[in-house]
């Protein structure tokens, strides 16, 4: 596994520079996650929200014509995405989303132990030393863009509804 870090420009006093981001090649729920990213990817497609890449984002918004003073484009930004998708919320909504599948298999449950599999045994190895990931979305493994597009895609889905 490789450990990269992500600095940011900020003064530190005795904290290392950046945050570790861990590439979860070669680790032991490499291939689960894999899994589960196949599994999830069909949802993230379907979110009214998805965009495939740039270009697409860029075309949908030309094409937006604001009709009245009463429409407004609305973007948004989350500060270190990955960090702030909680695993319980990020299963709760897995399990929305996937219970919603016209394809039973694998099973909701199948997926959601999977999910939290990968959730609860991200070790990994930094010199000689293991540790364990106890919170949030690791940004090193396969499912973690899925799960937590999934995420965000929910909440854009609950805050306009709510409008």
């Amino acid at each position: 596994m490789r450990l990269l870090y992500l600095t940011l420009n900020t003064q530190f006093l005795d904290t290392p520079p950046g945050r570790p981001v861990v590439a979860a090649i070669g680790s032991i729920t490499e291939n689960i996650s894999a899994f589960v990213d196949n599994s999830l990817q069909d949802l993230v497609v379907s979110l009214a929200s998805n965009t495939k890449d740039s270009m697409e984002f860029t075309e949908h918004i030309k094409s937006i014509k604001l009709t009245n003073t009463q429409q407004f484009l609305v973007t948004m930004d989350i500060e270190a995405l990955y960090m702030n998708v909680p695993f319980e919320g990020g299963l709760q909504v897995a399990k929305y989303f996937i219970d919603k599948r016209t394809k039973d298999s694998p099973s909701t449950q199948c997926l959601l132990d999977l999910i939290e599999c990968v959730l609860e045994s991200n070790y990994f190895m930094y010199g000689t030393d293991y540790y364990l990931q106890v919170s949030r979305v690791a940004m090193g493994s396969k499912m973690s863009p899925s799960s937590t597009l999934l995420y965000v895609g929910y909440l854009k889905m609950s805050s306009l509804t709510r409008v």
